[in-house]
């Protein structure tokens, strides 16, 4: 089950990473500085996620599963949160 969230959060992650600069770049124009304002949150989301992730696996050991479904729905969360800013 971990491997199976764990290739289905990298390839969310790696889509994300090679995609979205295009696809900002395609919708808002091709001003670098304003496509990399709209990327930057996608990557401090991830960053977050992660140290967050890892420190719970210290606070609540034997919590794994949980704390893989919640690291799964993270970015999208960031993400919709983002977006209504």
């Amino acid at each position: 089950m971990t491997l199976i969230v764990t290739a289905c959060g990298g390839a969310n992650y790696w889509s994300m990473a090679a995609f979205l600069p295009l696809e900002c770049q395609v919708l808002f124009g091709p001003n670098p500085y304003k496509v990399a304002l709209l990327v930057i949150p996608f990557g401090v989301a991830t960053l977050l996620g992660i140290m967050i992730v890892n420190v719970c696996i210290s606070i609540f050991a034997g919590r794994n599963r949980e704390l893989l479904t919640i690291s799964r729905c993270h970015p999208q969360v960031t993400v919709l949160i983002s977006a209504a800013l």
